[in-house]
């Protein structure tokens, strides 16, 4: 991957883990309150660690949004622990920062996502796919703008500095999960990636070929223009001596 465009990375290693993912997050069980301290936890365990590692192995291992968040919560269950009179409202702080951690993983992995393959979109239409992958620009195109539709939607649809589980339209009053709106774009960035992943070596065998047809043609043009070179060389010298 290229390191001015994302920290992002493509594995092979990591297709496990996120088909997982993709298949056990419940963004509509994260957008339930917990009832208590095990609740919460279970949350945390079974849908939220997982997104996290996710997000380490493809974002790296050091995400500070999200490990300052992770820290925020254990803070907040550990005064629910010590604490009787204000149980209910440490544990909805903590609940608070579960979502954070959710949303903030959501939103790097889409942002990094989005930065790639945006790039690497303009770098791929430079080439003629047509010989050996018809529609590869066509899906790749239609994939990468059905994700930026709705990450861009998730966006527009997230109160500003709300963690709320329910979240209104400001013109149609609709109710929306935000987490399950975010999850929704990432899932499409990382089918983009996968499709993506399954024709890598194509791509790269493509724009080898058109590489080395250029370099062919430029040493052509050379070799003609030596050649045509050394043809003119004795009449431009007959004329410098006949000055």
């Amino acid at each position: 991957m290229d390191k001015d465009v994302s920290k992002i990375t493509i594995m092979s290693n990591e297709n496990e883990l996120e088909n997982l993912f993709l298949n056990t997050y419940d963004a509509k069980n994260l957008n339930v309150s917990p009832k208590n301290k095990t609740e919460l936890l279970e949350k945390y365990q079974k849908y939220t660690e997982l997104l996290y590692q996710y997000l380490r192995t493809v974002s790296g291992d050091f995400i500070f949004p999200v490990n300052n968040e992770i820290r925020a919560m254990l803070g907040h269950l550990s005064e629910y622990v010590e604490s009787d009179e204000k149980k209910d409202k440490e544990l909805q702080r903590a609940y608070g920062h579960l979502r954070r951690i959710n949303l903030d993983a959501l939103k790097i992995i889409c942002d990094d996502f989005d930065k790639f393959f945006s790039k690497k979109m303009k770098k791929i239409y430079k080439y003629d796919y047509r010989d050996t992958l018809k529609s590869f620009l066509k899906i790749y195109a239609e994939k990468y703008f059905t994700a930026k539709n709705k990450y861009i939607d998730a966006q527009t649809k997230e109160s500003v500095g709300s963690d709320s589980e329910k979240e209104n339209d400001d013109k149609t009053g609709e109710e929306h999960n935000v987490i399950l709106l975010y999850f929704d774009a990432a899932k499409e960035y990382i089918e983009l990636k996968q499709y993506y992943e399954k024709y890598r070596k194509d791509i790269i065998k493509v724009k080898l070929q058109a590489n080395i047809g250029k370099i062919i043609s430029f040493l052509v043009i050379g070799f003609c223009l030596i050649v045509s070179f050394a043809d003119i060389w004795p009449v431009i010298q007959g004329w410098i001596l006949n000055r």
